[in-house]
């Protein structure tokens, strides 16, 4: 007969799980919390179930919380699963089959009636129902999957019609499932008896034969005496050799119902001395149940795992995988392992036993050789996601890595290999990247063109998102490997994962930032990659990016930083930066929330305005004079940090000397000078001190107000230092008397000021440049804004001075020759 077989129970209970710790999980922008007692009751109705019947139910009511919009979770709730069945769905529970007894009232007579009928009943049904294909159930299951994590629908309606059909078949499984075990139990019932009948047939025969044969012997021990005492010997020996025979079998078949027991005795009484025993059985289904009734016992509970490490057991199930055993019994020790040495909740000594019992190479050898068979595809999807979860700590990945786990991985990145399996190879690939003397086994391994051509997956796939990490730690190695990934295609490829950046799906938005960080790195250093992105078209996706305000902070800091790389390194991209009016939208992101996005934004535009593109700095200026960024960049310059007061003031230079008098005077309202002179108190060495003489210079041309601010804040003494050519740098000193000459400029008080400081005497010092320096040009105009405009006024002042022996001549002639350049 046609036996119907369910679904495997891995497939069932990943996908309880997953539509379980998606709907905890919730949906929506913004961090989410969990819902811990939902997904607890998921997982306490899942140790409930004993059947593959109450995992489809249990999966349907998920399955129809999920679809429903207000997520209503009461359904889950009130679910009662009362146990029970034919195979044993849970992953830590063997598989049995139990019989049916046969209704009452039905006689041996009608045997071959029932067995007519139920061939009958089975062939009818099968004419009047449509058989539900498993792989077209398993696709639209995935389909929904993807649904629920936020993939667009094909056509309106898609979900809810999915849904419905998903729940259709369950309901027929289940149905077809309790038909078939009736059925199963009438034909185990009538093969059972008929098997009796004709053992007792032999049996009867088998006496008729002996006594006959007997009848024969006596006659012939008669005639033959040594014949027939030696026939007698040779009967006797043969006899005892099939009872010997008989009785080893029966004592095996009874040692191996007895273990069984032990197990099951073990388990009540939590006994883990009496199932690591167990373990070490040469029977599969005894060794098998008794790793299975380890995780069961120790999975959550931290006290056993540790009394489990300390007898050892680990190494005991982790030796049963080199053991010859079925395709199911492999399925279980690899979940079995799962449960106790890959999840976060793993004890260390437990995962140091493993690692120590050679199970990682033990482990590989059950992926990526694996014959054709049942199962097979959802034993190395178990085994693949083991092996991701170890790749995450160090002492297994290195285990990992030397036993040659890294070829058998990218087998499974393949075009033909399905999305179940390239998940997680993908995955365990992005992990080891994370080690860098992994990356370069990775990369010597030629990965970098399997994981570019696994971008081509979509963005929506988990190992699109993993390729997309691990290119961008290979990458990172060297610039033969970025060049190495630009050859393979990478950037083009990685541009559609940024499409996620305009989508609210998170999913979505996690590829994009795994793209966006993967491009940053393929950009350092590499002219050739930031001329490639730009002839992409990728700027514009970047740029798009950055203006979304709801985008998370990493992926908007990423896509600034590959705005700064691209414009450092190419011509092309820096036209591309204005063409987009990328400045205006990074002004907006001065002020961002997210201090790392502001700071980011604001060195970025400090960067694009120092590349000496006259385009781009009038852009940038423009854009922060106008944008709204000036209050935060005020606000910037009385930041702790140094390099932030630097930038800030960088910024603000450019953009107030192309500023007008009422953005000048705003400025001033806002606190900018007091800000700007405690920069200059940090002396010639003090970081960003160029630019905040600039800055002053700019704000004070012309504004009374800035010039009496500056003065009450003690910028004037503060400017002497500044003009000693012996302790200053030429080009500090020519900032400071361009600020000297915008701060007194048609202000008594503030020349008064500077005379008494002495900073029409300290300015002389630089008359030492030579009257032909540009140096000796702005001492005069200097001069000229503090009172002395003539020349023979300014020659007095050389005069009267204080110099070293030589100095006046030296100075009074470059002071003419200077005025003559006027």
């Amino acid at each position: 007969m046609a036996i119907a077989h369910p679904e495997p129970a891995g497939s069932i209970v990943n996908a309880v799980f997953a539509v379980g710790w998606q709907i905890a999980r919730g949906e929506g922008p913004g961090a989410q919390p969990v819902d811990a007692r939902f997904f607890n009751h998921v997982r306490h109705l899942s140790e409930r179930c004993n059947s593959v019947d109450d995992w489809q139910q249990l999966h349907t009511v998920l399955l129809s919380v999920a679809a429903d919009g207000s997520r209503d979770k009461t359904p889950l709730y009130l679910l009662q699963l009362a146990g029970g069945g034919d195979d044993v769905g849970s992953a830590m529970q063997p598989r049995q089959r139990r019989s049916r007894a046969l209704q009452p009232g039905v006689g041996r007579g009608s045997e071959e009636q029932r067995g007519r009928g139920s061939e009958e009943q089975r062939a009818t049904r099968k004419r009047s129902q449509k058989p539900v294909d498993s792989a077209e159930r398993q696709k639209r299951r995935g389909r929904l999957q993807q649904l629920l994590l936020g993939a667009a629908e094909a056509k309106p309606g898609e979900q809810k019609e999915l849904t419905q059909r998903v729940l259709s078949d369950a309901t027929a499984a289940e149905t077809e499932a309790r038909l078939e075990r009736e059925e199963m139990a009438q034909e185990l019932s009538v093969a059972m008896r008929k098997c009796l009948r004709a053992a007792a047939r032999q049996i009867a025969r088998a006496r008729e034969e002996g006594a006959e044969e007997g009848a024969r012997k006596a006659a012939q021990r008669h005639s033959e005496p040594e014949v027939a005492e030696t026939s007698f010997v040779e009967d006797t020996l043969r006899s005892g050799q099939a009872r010997a025979t008989a009785v080893a079998s029966g004592r095996a078949r009874l040692s191996t119902d007895s273990d069984v027991s032990r197990v099951d005795d073990a388990v009540s009484s939590k006994d883990l001395t009496a199932l690591a025993a167990l373990l070490e059985s040469p029977h599969e289904d005894v060794a098998v149940k008794a790793a299975l009734a380890v995780g069961t016992l120790c999975a959550r509970d931290e006290a056993m795992q540790l009394e489990l490490a300390a007898l050892n057991g680990l190494s005991r199930i982790a030796a049963l995988l080199g053991a010859p055993f079925s395709e199911r019994g492999v399925l279980d020790l690899t979940l079995v392992l799962k449960a106790l040495c890959a999840n976060q909740s793993h004890h260390p000594r437990l995962l140091e036993q493993f690692v120590q019992a050679e199970g990682p190479r033990l482990l590989i050898t059950h992926v990526g050789s694996v014959s054709p068979g049942a199962g097979s595809s959802e034993r190395q999807q178990a085994t693949l996601e083991v092996i991701r979860s170890l790749s995450g700590h160090p002492p297994a990945r290195t285990a990992l890595v030397a036993a040659g786990v890294i070829p058998r991985l990218l087998r499974h990145l393949a075009p033909a290999s399905p999305l179940t399996l390239a998940s997680p190879a993908a995955a365990a690939i992005a992990a080891i990247s994370c080690d860098p003397g992994c990356a370069e086994v990775l990369l010597k391994a030629q990965a970098l063109p399997a994981m570019v051509q696994c971008l081509a997956r979509g963005p929506a796939a988990d190992a699109a998102v993993s390729s997309a990490a691990a290119i961008a730690r290979m990458a990172a190695l060297r610039p033969e490997a970025q060049q190495r990934a630009r050859d393979a295609g990478a950037i083009d490829a990685l541009l559609p994962l940024l499409d996620g950046g305009f989508s609210t799906n998170l999913p979505a938005r996690a590829g994009a930032e795994a793209g966006a960080e993967a491009v940053c790195t393929l950009l350092r250093g590499s002219r050739l990659s930031a001329t490639s992105l730009g002839q992409a078209g990728g700027l514009q996706t970047v740029a798009g990016i950055i203006s979304q305000e709801d985008a998370p902070a990493k992926l908007t800091a990423a896509a600034i930083e590959t705005i700064s790389l691209a414009a450092g390194l190419d011509a092309f991209c820096r036209a591309e930066v204005v063409r987009l009016g990328v400045p205006s939208v990074l002004v907006t992101r001065v002020n961002d929330r997210s201090k790392r996005v502001a700071s980011l934004a604001a060195a970025t535009l400090g960067t694009l305005s120092a590349l000496g593109d006259e385009s781009l700095a009038r852009s940038v200026s423009a854009a922060v004079a106008t944008g709204g960024g000036l209050p935060r960049l005020v606000e910037q310059l009385g930041s702790d940090d140094w390099t932030v007061r630097s930038r800030a003031a960088t910024l603000l230079d450019g953009a107030v000397m192309r500023a007008d008098a009422d953005t000048r005077r705003s400025l001033v309202e806002m606190g900018a000078i007091p800000k700007l002179v405690c920069i200059l108190r940090g002396g010639p060495q003090a970081e960003g001190l160029e630019a905040a003489l600039g800055a002053i210079e700019a704000l004070s041309d012309g504004i009374p107000e800035a010039q009496d601010s500056a003065r009450e804040h003690g910028v004037l003494p503060l400017l002497s230092p500044l003009l000693d050519r012996d302790a200053t740098p030429a080009d500090i000193r020519d900032n400071s008397l361009l600020a000297l000459r915008a701060l007194v400029d048609g202000n008594d008080q503030s020349v008064a000021a500077a005379r008494e400081a002495g900073l029409a005497e300290g300015a002389l010092s630089s008359l030492d440049d030579g009257g032909d320096s540009e140096c000796a040009l702005l001492v005069i105009h200097a001069l000229t804004s503090l009172g002395f405009r003539e020349l023979h006024t300014q020659i007095a002042l050389v005069s009267g001075a204080n110099h070293r022996a030589g100095d006046r001549g030296t100075r009074t002639g470059a002071l003419k020759t200077a005025w003559a350049r006027l």
